[in-house]
């Protein structure tokens, strides 16, 4: 019953499914060119250098198909060192999906190996390549192998070949997002119309922002309709119907009429003498329809999408993601795992903190874990005399934090065995100190069976379950006395605040300026709710709902030029950047950062610059922004690119926007202090000449 019960669940996610997973989309031809990029896709297996210690140790890799494709020239390729001590008969040995494939030897050099993959491997789902290391430095019984000299390192550069590697048939819905994430060699267009509205601006930028996550750097633009002169590769067109202006785009959507409520989202072939590419087609007739746009930014929807089309009559309810001192492993992108003696470490594993990290105290990891009998019966097991056959040490398990190591003697858990156990590992704030990102590893020492005279079948094994914990406790501290770029993207990327973006009416900021300010305020692919508005349209009223971006200055923004308490101070349109340390005329552009005026429980940020030439939205300066630890709250861009910061000016206890910065003080009693000896000297010339 309750099977039952979540499969109608499911189905009722969205209103109307049009189509069915029949494999391949509407074909629509088009008079644009279309020109392919063909190049040799090849996928990194690996994103740091891999460590295999002898005599026996191993490591899986992992891929996905969404379909079965033709058999081809797929393969694996690996790159290796290893220690030129070993010797026959250390190789390693080959599993694609478990079944052994071939065995390498090692016993001479060897710096590369090819794994062609077998025809079962390229069925839809996610396979297995598993490399087994055996190595030996001695011939002879009995003769220990282990030894910092027996090893063997899997090289970066390793890759999966995947060229061509598509689908028999075309592609439904359930393709996305894969098929749109890009590559180097293949950029991803998000179209939107000429003249399109804030909505469909914003709902593009999410999306595509969505995908960029996922990509490779600087491969996913967003573009307008009439700078589209080709087509290289697959691209997303999202817009309201009446909006679209362009030949090529009207004879898509005039194809795909969505009906008069609810979001539509197809999955098109869009084709031209023989050569094809794959659109994602999202449309609706009225603006508001693009508040469900979170279907295609939402993993949990995301992978219900199915068929050739749909239209979202509502948006299907999820669970609000909100921001939390408390995550657990399965959060962090950690799953169920096995610590043993084949694999006595996990990868590490990367998350953006979701909280103010100069708050944090007292942060601790809660591990729920189980652990076999051999560790958990360690002292009674010793007193047995065949107890060498089965106990080679203690066990201790390490958790990494950022690179610093804390350790847990296994032996002294009160658990026994299968019974699962809780163990908290503190650890100092300080670790989170130095990155917004924690970088977190597991591993466990005295798991191998080194005793080369002894065979036995039982291992030593930790199990650790993923609702174990990260717990980050807050200060209850009064943040908005020390508000900074080191913050940053907090408190703007806070998940349970509305965020405003206010843009100038004439265009200034391109769609892939805002794209990169969309991606740094995104944290574990995740952003939080925004509005993007017009400076024309913006009130007061949406001012005060939550932190606020102003992307311009003054002179774009009347309602800025009304008041007088900004932390940046303006004469006459023109930033007084001398009043906190900075050169004029060396400037190019610059950020500041402040409480919210209308609202002080929320925060404000400002980009402007002081060229025409340049962008409000640098590259180089949002990248620093993301990553600084610096304490300030004006933060500058020179013509040169260099980039400096008015922490020096800084006090600890100035109030933000309500007064000026130490550099200003210092600057007018400096001015002050001039006037005064100017005045002295005037006087005792005066005096000296009435004497003569």
């Amino acid at each position: 019953m309750r099977k039952r019960m979540f499969v109608l669940v499911c189905m009722m996610l969205f209103i109307i499914v049009i189509g069915s997973e029949r494999g391949y989309a509407q074909v629509i031809s088009t008079d644009l060119s279309i020109k392919p990029t063909i190049t040799n896709k090849k996928v990194s297996l690996t994103n740091e250098m891999i460590h295999l210690e002898g005599p026996i140790s191993e490591k899986s890799f992992y891929y996905e198909l969404l379909s079965d494709v033709q058999p081809g020239d797929y393969y694996a390729q690996f790159y290796i060192n290893h220690s030129n001590l070993l010797i026959e008969p250390s190789a390693i040995t080959v599993k694609v999906d478990g079944e052994p494939i071939q065995s390498i030897s090692l016993a001479e050099t060897t710096t590369e190996f090819k794994v062609n993959l077998p025809t079962k491997a390229l069925k839809a789902g996610i396979h297995s390549i598993t490399l087994s290391f055996t190595g030996f430095l001695k011939e002879g019984i009995c003769v220990p192998q282990q030894s910092t000299s027996n090893w063997v390192t899997v090289q970066i550069n390793s890759f999966l070949n995947v060229d061509g590697m598509t689908p028999i048939v075309g592609k439904s819905l359930s393709s996305y997002p894969d098929l749109y994430t890009g590559t180097p060699n293949e950029k991803i267009l998000v179209v939107v119309p000429q003249q399109a509205s804030m909505e469909t601006v914003n709902a593009a930028l999410q999306v595509a922002n969505y995908l960029a996550q996922k990509s490779a750097e600087n491969s996913v633009h967003v573009v307008k309709e009439q700078e589209v002169n080709s087509l290289t590769n697959h691209f997303v067109l999202i817009g309201l119907q009446q909006e679209f202006s362009s030949n090529w785009v009207k004879k898509i959507i005039t194809q795909n009429e969505p009906p008069e409520k609810g979001l539509q989202i197809s999955q098109l072939k869009v084709e031209n003498e023989g050569a094809s590419v794959h659109a994602l087609l999202v449309n609706a007739k009225n603006a508001a329809e693009f508040d469900k746009i979170a279907v295609l930014t939402t993993p949990s929807i995301v992978s219900q999408l199915t068929g050739e089309k749909i239209v979202i009559g509502e948006m299907p309810a999820v669970n609000k993601h909100v921001d939390s001192n408390n995550l657990t492993f399965k959060q962090l992108g950690i799953v169920d795992f096995t610590l043993d003696d084949q694999m006595n470490s996990t990868n590490s594993y990367f998350y953006y903190l979701p909280v103010n990290k100069h708050n944090v105290t007292d942060p601790s990891i809660e591990l729920h874990l189980k652990y076999s009998d051999i560790i958990a019966n360690y002292e009674e097991l010793t007193k047995r005399p065949d107890s060498a056959s089965i106990l080679e040490g203690k066990v201790e398990l390490i958790v990494y934090l950022n690179g610093v190591p804390h350790a847990v003697d296994m032996q002294t858990l009160s658990s026994k065995g299968n019974n699962d156990v809780k163990v908290t590992v503190p650890f100092d704030p300080s670790i989170l100190k130095d990155s917004q990102v924690l970088a977190i590893q597991v591993a466990a020492n005295g798991l191998v069976m080194q005793n080369p005279c002894v065979a036995t079948d039982q291992k030593k094994w930790i199990y650790v379950y993923d609702d174990s914990e990260l717990r980050l406790p807050m200060a209850t501290t009064d943040t908005s006395s020390n508000l900074t770029f080191s913050q940053f993207p907090f408190p703007f990327a806070k998940h349970d605040n509305e965020l405003t973006i206010v843009v100038p009416d004439a265009g200034e900021v391109s769609e892939d300026e805002l794209l990169r300010l969309y991606g740094a305020l995104t944290t574990n692919n995740a952003t939080p709710k925004m509005v993007v508005i017009k400076s024309s349209d913006v009130k007061e009223e949406q001012l005060k709902k939550g932190n606020v971006i102003f992307v311009g200055g003054p002179t774009m923004h009347p309602i800025l030029g009304g008041v007088d308490n900004l932390v940046m101070g303006y004469n006459n349109g023109v930033a007084q950047l001398t009043d906190h340390g900075f050169i004029h005329t060396t400037t190019a552009m610059f950020t500041f950062l402040q409480l919210n005026i209308w609202n002080e429980e929320y925060a404000m940020l400002v980009f402007d610059k002081m060229s025409d030439a340049t962008s409000f939205l640098p590259k180089e300066l949002l990248s620093f922004i993301r990553n600084t630890e610096i304490s300030s709250n004006v933060i500058v861009q020179m013509n040169t690119n260099q980039i400096f910061t008015n922490e020096q000016w800084m006090g600890e206890n100035e109030a933000q926007g309500k007064t000026v910065t130490q550099s200003s003080n210092d600057y007018y009693w400096w001015v002050a202090a001039f006037i005064g000896l100017m005045g002295v000297l005037v006087l005792l010339i005066v005096i000296f000449k009435r004497k003569k």
